[in-house]
């Protein structure tokens, strides 16, 4: 990053570095909130677009002059997998922790954190990565559940074949989207937003339906 602001950046990449680094600099300055995770994980499908475009000419000629053996793609991705790495190192400090008779009560809330933090990243990574979708998502309310399923149409024979979809189930929406098919060239995962449903129930609803979708 400091030889890219040094030495400058293509013309037509600039200010787009903001987006491929997101707030990685805060990570590394020792985060005090875990959150910053997440909000990491939002950005990089928007990172990823952007490094993909100039993996083979720009960030490579960045890699070889700096040495590095590592692409830049595999360096980003490295924050998301710390992310899980925190959650074993933890579930091993409480295993030993009671095998020593010790108190665990402040390490099992830290595992009970590092748990919902992964699942949350991951639910934002997938959101990221949802194009064409017009409406506004931050006014769809939280983000309860989100996963693949099989979806069949309501006039469908028993030889109908279900369609992939991913669904994602807001407070006041549900999205279906349709994974992108990499074997149709495209490089990057992603899913193309295909129809919603409004949620006019209540939260407590929502939530059962969500784990029972």
């Amino acid at each position: 990053m400091a030889t890219m602001s040094a030495q400058g950046v293509p013309e037509d990449m600039k200010g787009k570095d903001k987006i491929v680094f997101g707030n990685i600099h805060q990570i590394f300055d020792w985060h005090k909130e875990l959150h910053m995770y997440v909000v990491y994980c939002q950005n990089k499908p928007k990172s990823e677009h952007i490094v993909s475009e100039y993996i083979d000419t720009y960030f490579e000629e960045l890699r070889q002059q700096l040495s590095h053996r590592l692409q830049l793609n595999d360096l980003l991705i490295k924050p998301v997998q710390r992310i899980m790495k925190y959650q074993l190192l933890l579930k091993d400090f409480l295993k030993y922790y009671s095998k020593a008779g010790q108190d665990t009560t402040e390490l099992e809330k830290a595992v009970e954190v590092m748990c919902f933090v992964p699942k949350r990243c991951n639910d934002m990574m997938n959101l990221g990565r949802l194009q064409g979708f017009e409406g506004k998502i931050t006014a769809q309310g939280k983000l309860l559940q989100q996963d693949t399923f099989m979806v069949m149409e309501q006039e469908c024979t028993f030889l109908t074949r279900g369609k992939e979809r991913r669904v994602f189930l807001f407070e006041q929406l549900v999205i279906f989207s349709e994974p992108i098919d990499k074997k149709k060239g495209f490089s990057l995962p992603g899913y193309i937003f295909k129809n919603s449903i409004k949620v006019s129930i209540g939260l407590r609803s929502a939530v059962k339906i969500a784990f029972n979708f």
